[in-house]
Parts: structure tokens; C-alpha cells; sequence
């Protein structure tokens, strides 16, 4: 492996602070939730309700805003989340063996789950999918395009400043990614030594 991949796979990142207003809380809330809560039920499935202690704890750390509209900003996230995975379960992506095409499709769906959830740096994930990409090809092993997305929003959380960690669970549903397959591919790759 070439030193810059490894100095890519080394360096961290750290996100801003964001503002206190209303146009990020978006991104407030859901933080919140992937970093402390499950968004899974008993089965492993996205939670088709959401626990009204959910709603009360994020409340509280965000007093200044109605819970009404954080209850509407956890509503429209799991919506989006649902049918992002129906699409994802429903579709057959069809894979091209050129690394372009296949970097660029990976970035897409990368694209389309920050702009769900953004709750990592999309700038550091894109030089992380890039990054990983290369890994890939000198291991010649190439997983799902579902499965590429969690590892690059798994990785650019791990190298991210901010504690504590998005939960893995969390990430793995949000991609529809299944938990043999993620921890396959970060074992197989060897991910942790370079985080």
C-alpha cells in the first residue's frame, strides 16, 4: 500500500462546531440520535415508531426549540430512512467492472445518505472512499455498493474528533448494509489497523 493511502487512512478530521439555529438543527438532532440511541427495533429492522423518550431526552438538550418541531425533523429523518431503503431493496444496481464508474456510483449513494442523515463530514468521506477504493483494489476484494458506503461513513466517524461514536447499528441500517457483511469486509480489509 502506497504512503499516501496510508496518511489518507491516518489523518483525521474535525468537523466544525455547528450553530445553535434552527437551520442546523437537523443535523443537532440527528446526531443526537445516532450517537446515543438505536434506531433499530427488536428484529433489526428501522423502528417504524419512535419511543417517546427519544423525542423528551432530545427535548431537553435542545430546550430552545418546540419539541414539536423535533418531533417533526425525527419524523421526516425516519420517512426519508424508509424509503431510501425500499428503493435500496427494491433496485438492482447494476456494477461496473471500470473503477470510475464504480467510485462514482459509491460516491452517489454516499451523497444521498449525508443528505438524509448528515451526521459525518461528507468532504472527509469522499477522500476516505477514495482512499478506500484503493485498499479495495489491492486486496481485489470489491463488497456490495451498500456495504462500501458503511465502511467509508464508519471509517470518517472513527477518524472524527467527536465523541461519542455514531453506533454502528446505526450506520448499518441507515446503508442497508447487513452486519455479516460490514464486519467481513472491515475484518478482511484490516480496518482497524489503520484507523
Amino acid at each position: 500500500m502506497s504512503d499516501i493511502t496510508k496518511e489518507i487512512l491516518r489523518s483525521g478530521t474535525l468537523m466544525p462546531e455547528p450553530e445553535f439555529n434552527e437551520k442546523n438543527l437537523k443535523y443537532l438532532v440527528l446526531n443526537s440520535i445516532f450517537r446515543h440511541f438505536s434506531i433499530l427495533d427488536n428484529n433489526g429492522q428501522l423502528l417504524t415508531k419512535i419511543p417517546r423518550y427519544y423525542i423528551e431526552k432530545i427535548s431537553r438538550d435542545f430546550s430552545s426549540f418546540k419539541p414539536s418541531l423535533i418531533q417533526s425533523k425525527i419524523h421526516n429523518f425516519f420517512w426519508e430512512t424508509a424509503c431510501h431503503i425500499k428503493i435500496v431493496q427494491n433496485s438492482n444496481f447494476k456494477w461496473s467492472h471500470e473503477p470510475k464508474k464504480l467510485l462514482c456510483r459509491v460516491r452517489s449513494h454516499l451523497h444521498t445518505i449525508h443528505r438524509i442523515a448528515p451526521v459525518f463530514s461528507y468532504r472527509r468521506a469522499r477522500v476516505n472512499l477514495e482512499a478506500l477504493h484503493k485498499l479495495l483494489k489491492l486486496a481485489s476484494f470489491w463488497p456490495q455498493l451498500t456495504t462500501q458506503v458503511a465502511l467509508v461513513i464508519y471509517i470518517t466517524d472513527e477518524k472524527s474528533k467527536i465523541k461519542p461514536k455514531i453506533l454502528q447499528k446505526n450506520i448499518r441500517v441507515l446503508c442497508n448494509c447487513s452486519a455479516y457483511a460490514f464486519h467481513r469486509a472491515r475484518n478482511k480489509l484490516n480496518l482497524t489497523k489503520y484507523i
